[in-house]
């Protein structure tokens, strides 16, 4: 009540929401906050997290685009918009978006992860080792990344192979 044009106290009023399991008023604020400020990345997130789990990929890639443009600076909405190209298998556009997310952040972990992944997938075993290695150092403790090496190095290269247009 005190500042109803401040999109982060909207958007956490709309993330207790979410938690609470009002996903359709949980909707309404963060678009409300996205309507007071159309680069306020968090409350952007939270629509996209939303079209995702109701299966709205397209509308979610969409946002995601349209964040990073008006954000060019978040490190989160490029990891994203990296995550969604990687889970559409726009390797090429995925790894753009990593290697963004790190020059503006070169220790992001979960950036370093995906492009781990993404070089696998294009079968670039020795940079993906590497990214690995490096989330390793970051995360010392971290069992997955642990696994996720010694897979890497236990595993021949197989690249997914481009349909023909």
């Amino acid at each position: 009540k005190l500042e109803p044009r401040n999109p982060v106290l909207i958007t956490e009023l709309g993330k207790l929401k979410l938690v609470s399991g009002d996903k359709e008023t949980a909707k309404v604020l963060f678009e409300k906050a996205v309507s007071i400020k159309s680069d306020y990345v968090e409350s952007g997130l939270q629509l996209v997290m939303l079209d995702e789990a109701e299966g709205k990929q397209g509308d979610a890639l969409s946002k995601l685009e349209n964040l990073v443009k008006s954000a060019p600076f978040s490190v989160e909405a490029k990891f994203q918009l990296a995550r969604v190209y990687y889970n559409n298998k726009d390797y090429e556009k995925a790894a753009g978006q990593a290697e963004q997310a790190l020059i503006l952040f070169p220790n992001h972990s979960n950036s370093l992860f995906l492009l781990g992944l993404i070089y696998e997938k294009q079968g670039k075993k020795d940079l993906a080792l590497q990214a690995m290695e490096k989330v390793l150092e970051l995360n010392p403790n971290n069992q997955q990344i642990k696994d996720e090496i010694s897979r890497l190095k236990q595993s021949p290269v197989v690249e997914e192979k481009k349909e023909e247009k």
